[in-house]
């Protein structure tokens, strides 16, 4: 596979291009600036491609003109770009492929409101496999001038494995011999058996008894065989993979190494056998994490399966774990029996909202518990992070110990709704005194637990982020803030150092402007990395860089793959380590879809792995974390129908059906806000699909949980019933929202992407190019022997979005 420009020799493209007039046949020369032969077909060194052609406004009125371009051969056409001359402007562009004996409109951009397009460097979305497509400018009795035209997207992207190694090679034979995998020693029988396990589950899933596969079982022997895994001398995250039509080889570098290249060979496996191919790769960036918090109890078993099935696979090599008062301490259990009882008052309505409550465990975990989660995770080979946050953010500390806290500023700030990070409430003390007498004693303590426990291998993150109550109490006050941070910093520094342990910290307090401690930017210890997280309070900067010039080690934290710009030029630099996603929500399947966490989490993977990022390919990155995302949720969760399915009868118009999408759905059922409909079924089933989407946006409200749009009631013959509320941006969306389309607005840059987690996505185009994409959403019945009589839905009245239903699959 390859991803780029079309262009380049690597794509094996044999590019023509032709000019016509609009809509027609009929050749239409630059007459402005033209070629340097006219001629009915140019090649891919024409003029257009490296300069500027121009055509005549005053010819062309308000007419336009077609470029017909033959790519030679199938591809994936992600987006085209050209830049336009000063004199030139357009009215719109647009993109066709050819369907038959017409067209088909696969990409659009049109002037705002009576204005032209006078942008210097233009660019069309069109994401669409074709060999052919029809680059058409519209004049506005405007000269068009436009030359330097790229074409960016893949070439046999099919054939991708994910994340996308740095080296591969791919044969049209596959192997199909037998499956017996000769191992040595425990890494290699962990990496082995791991496959073998996850072969029996895609063989299920997708090739059913009557296959190829129907006869054949991995296993794992120490005897000789035609399937090796082995421990090799490379890097410690490098593997080399080796498919012939005879024999599997894979050898890697560690555990780690070979869980990764484990997982790609899962996903070379076809009807057929397993795809040959020669793979050598080893990530780009040197940490690799996603920042989580221990579960509830009864979400541990979920929480592995992330584990197991996209941070593992995925090629991330660490987990950072935020601890808070969800760890037994025995050293303080005030600590705990004070988180406890605050998560209790505040569901009783008793206090406000305890802090971090929506993204850590809301039970306290046992000692054996904790150890038992960073066993599985370290069974990967998967390094663990934990994060004792100290100084700020710690009422999980000041709770039960008030004597500590820093004391607060008597004004109140203003709450502002346009800010994505809000201020923690006053009623929970935010930060501690680094100066009393008790602090470090406390601190240590709850540290050195903490390692005790957890076992982390390298490093441990102290937090220190949003310190926003410092130096005001009498022991702090007229010492300079930056004195404060420096000293306290250090200390907790010199204390990790003594177990062998690096530091790790967020910046934002030695980077942000507003904080009166950037000057500890020079002082602050070099041998702490550093993660920088004010770059999404900073989209149009490179904020990172005071860090580099003062000699830090950087990392990116809250990465999130929706908003962080100009990866290629950030990411090569010499004090650069890694990457890190976070979640800050609760481990439940719903809230990490609504969020965009699962989606992110996948999407974040290939940028942190292969070091060639192209910021004109949005279209293959979501193909490909799509593909892998839909592969992992049958797995973690049973919110997906797989294998066969019957459609369920129900009433349907064609006026139901918004006009640009009516060529690709010709019927549907329309529920107004307020209205109900019901729908026969008349059988047992185990899941119930739902294919719909709204023809508006719905709401979406920063920072707080899915808006409900819908009740979807199952009515059982017995008139026992089960409702299942819809929830806006998780199971139903806009039609025309593009999959995956990060969210416009910067207040989103922790949570950019709406309907991509818990369902899977029907994508086409409306008629005048633009995406659209339909939400199949899967409902699990709680009472799969029961047999139902009908399915209700009310739509909630609340938004003035209309559902807009397709179909309904049930699986039984």
């Amino acid at each position: 596979m390859y991803i780029g420009s079309l262009l380049n020799e690597n794509a094996k493209t044999n590019i023509t291009y032709s000019y016509h007039k609009r809509g027609l046949e009929i050749p239409y020369y630059p007459d402005l600036m033209p070629e340097a032969e006219q001629k009915d077909k140019y090649s891919l060194c024409g003029k257009l491609f490296s300069d500027y052609i121009g055509f005549d406004g005053t010819v062309l009125l308000d007419r336009g003109i077609d470029i017909h371009i033959d790519l030679g051969r199938e591809c994936f056409v992600d987006s085209i770009l050209f830049n336009q001359g000063a004199e030139s402007e357009l009215g719109y562009v647009k993109v066709f492929v050819p369907k038959g004996d017409s067209l088909k409109a696969v990409g659009n951009l049109i002037a705002q409101s009576d204005k032209t397009i006078t942008d210097s460097r233009v660019s069309v979305l069109v994401g669409v496999h074709t060999s052919k497509l029809i680059l058409r400018l519209n004049a506005l009795y405007k000269h068009i001038v436009i030359g330097n035209l790229n074409i960016f997207g893949a070439v046999n992207i099919e054939d991708a494995v994910y994340p996308i190694p740095s080296q591969v090679s791919y044969d049209d034979a596959v192997y199909a011999g037998d499956l017996a995998i000769c191992v040595c020693g425990d890494d290699a029988a962990f990496a082995a058996e791991d496959f073998a396990e996850k072969l029996s589950e895609i063989i299920a899933f997708d090739f059913g008894e009557s296959s190829f596969w129907s006869s054949r079982k991995a296993s794992v022997t120490t005897d000789k065989a035609s399937v090796e895994f082995a421990i090799a001398a490379l890097g410690e995250e490098e593997y080399h993979l080796d498919v012939s039509a005879h024999s599997i080889s894979l050898k890697g570098g560690s555990r780690r190494a070979l869980v990764y290249g484990a997982n790609r060979l899962l996903q070379l496996v076809s009807k057929d056998g397993i795809r040959c191919c020669q793979i050598k790769d080893k990530p780009f960036m040197q940490i690799r994490g996603v920042h989580l918090a221990f579960p509830d109890r009864d979400k541990i078993d979920f929480f592995k399966r992330i584990v197991r099935y996209m941070i593992a696979p995925l090629g991330f090599n660490n987990i950072y774990i935020q601890i808070s008062a969800t760890m037994e301490y025995k050293s303080h259990p005030e600590i705990n029996r004070v988180w406890a009882d605050a998560c209790d008052k505040y569901r009783k309505g008793e206090y406000p909202l305890p802090p971090h409550y929506d993204f850590v465990s809301h039970d306290v975990l046992t000692h054996e518990e904790v150890k038992d989660i960073c066993a599985y995770i370290r069974s990967f080979g998967l390094e663990i992070i934990p994060e004792v946050q100290s100084f700020g953010h710690t009422q999980y500390l000041t709770m039960s110990h008030p004597e500590l806290a820093e004391i607060d500023s008597d004004e109140e700030q203003a709450v502002n709704l346009f800010v994505a990070d809000i201020t923690p409430s006053k009623f929970y003390k935010n930060c501690m005194c680094p100066n009393h007498p008790d602090y470090y004693k406390l601190i240590f303590d709850v540290i050195d637990e903490v390692i005790e426990v957890v076992q982390p291998e390298k490093y441990v993150h102290i937090g220190h982020d949003e310190i926003y109550v410092l130096g005001k109490c009498e022991r702090c006050k007229d010492i300079p803030d930056d004195e404060i941070f420096v000293t306290e910093v250090t200390k907790l520094n010199d204390h990790i150092k003594s177990k062998g342990l690096t530091t790790m910290m967020w910046s934002d307090m030695i980077q942000e402007q507003d904080y009166t401690t950037t000057p500890a930017i020079s002082r602050v210890p070099k041998d702490i990395v550093y993660l920088c997280f004010t770059w999404y309070f900073h989209l149009d900067e490179n904020i990172e860089n005071m860090l580099y010039d003062n000699g830090l080690k950087v990392m990116f934290g809250n990465f999130y793959s929706s908003h962080f710009p100009r990866l290629n030029q950030r990411t090569h630099h010499s004090g650069f380590l890694g990457a890190q996603t976070s979640t800050w929500v609760n481990i439940y399947e719903d809230i990490l879809a609504f969020k965009g966490k699962t989606y992110d989490i996948v999407a974040d993977a290939n940028m942190f792995w292969n070091s060639e990022y192209f910021e004109e390919c949005p279209y293959t990155y979501t193909y490909l974390a799509n593909k892998y995302l839909q592969y992992a949720r049958r797995n973690i969760s049973e919110s997906i129908i797989t294998g066969k399915t019957n459609s369920v009868d129900f009433e349907k118009t064609s006026d139901a059906v918004p006009y640009d999408i009516l060529n690709d759905y010709k019927e549907a059922m329309r529920i107004q806000p307020g209205k109900n409909a019901q729908i026969e079924l008349n059988c047992k089933c185990k899941k119930i699909a739902f294919v719909q989407a709204t023809d508006v946006g719905g709401d979406h409200i920063i920072w707080k949980k899915p808006s409900p749009i819908a009740d979807y009631t199952i009515n059982y013959t017995d008139g026992t019933s089960y409702t299942h509320t819809i929830g806006y941006g998780v199971g139903i969306m806009e039609y025309r929202r593009r999959y995956a389309k990060p969210i416009e607005s910067d207040l989103y840059r922790h949570e950019g992407y709406l309907g991509t987690g818990m369902i899977t996505p029907h994508i086409g185009k409306t008629i005048d190019g633009f995406d659209y994409c339909v939400s199949e959403y899967t409902i699990v019945n709680p009472e799969p022997e029961k047999e139902i009589a009908n399915i209700a839905l009310s739509h909630r009245g609340t938004m003035d979005a209309n559902i807009i239903l397709f179909d309904i699959k049930i699986q039984q």
